[in-house]
């Protein structure tokens, strides 16, 4: 059953807290319903049938079979996106963009395959003749595959879409995707520019549960069973907080990229 928008569930969740005005990109005035105590308040009667739209979008995806990478690099985004794009079965990458991922699909695919490989070895303890040494080096080595590419094992080709958490922490995902042409569904905030995506839902991109209430939508939108789905269990202010944290290291054979800020 498709998650209904309300208004009044959206203010709770703080997603109308947009950032300091002096950060506003101008391409977010049409979304700006006021300033308060130098503080963007972005309108929530445009963010609900941008939200809905979005939602369309991703079910009629969902009931085709495509997929969609959710993607969340800020460090409040990245548990809430792999809660909710495992509750509806999508890939997903809740650590850092791997420069390339998109771009440069034909390594990615390669990475995935030696990691699925490395799964059924751990899966049958096949390890043949292997030392010590060895097994320590390719522990490691699996361990990191599991931090970098874990929330793509099951892609199976590049993407129908993506959502991004945030326009400018995920920039380079964004730029690649555009690149690309693939669609892309993002959550913008006010000192974002909405036009670099197809789907933007003006909102505050920082606040826990604004996050989760976005995601959550698109999760149940994205799912093709009747199951509900889970129910949020983030917790957060409504203020836009200080994004901070260390992201996994990039595999080998793939490019570095750094996300926007």
């Amino acid at each position: 059953m498709k998650q209904k928008i309300l208004i009044e569930a959206m203010m709770e969740a703080g997603m109308h807290f947009g950032h300091q005005t002096f950060r506003c990109n101008p391409k977010m005035a049409p979304y700006i319903f006021d300033a308060r105590g130098g503080i963007h308040i972005i309108d929530l009667t445009k963010t609900e049938p941008m939200l809905e739209k979005a939602m369309e979008f991703v079910t009629e995806l969902a009931q085709g079979g495509k997929q969609i990478i959710f993607v969340g690099t800020k460090k409040q985004a990245g548990p809430i996106i792999k809660e909710y794009a495992i509750a509806c079965g999508m890939p997903y990458v809740d650590g850092r963009w791997m420069g390339g991922l998109l771009t440069n699909f034909d390594t990615l695919k390669k990475r995935l395959k030696y990691m699925r490989e490395i799964d059924e070895r751990y899966a049958k303890d096949n390890f043949g003749d292997m030392t010590k040494k060895e097994r320590a080096e390719l522990d490691k080595v699996y361990k990191s595959l599991q931090v970098s590419l874990g929330g793509l094992r099951d892609l199976h080709g590049l993407p129908a879409a993506i959502f991004v958490a945030s326009i400018l922490q995920d920039a380079i995902a964004v730029k690649e995707a555009r690149k690309l042409k693939i669609p892309i569904v993002a959550i913008a905030d006010t000192n974002s520019d909405p036009t670099t995506v197809d789907y933007p839902i003006p909102s505050n991109d920082d606040a826990k549960k604004a996050i989760a209430y976005v995601v959550s939508a698109l999760a149940e939108a994205g799912k093709v069973s009747n199951k509900p789905a889970k129910e949020a269990t983030v917790s957060g202010e409504a203020s836009q907080d200080a994004m901070t944290g260390v992201e996994p290291e990039l595999i080998a054979n793939i490019g570095e990229g750094t996300n926007g800020n």
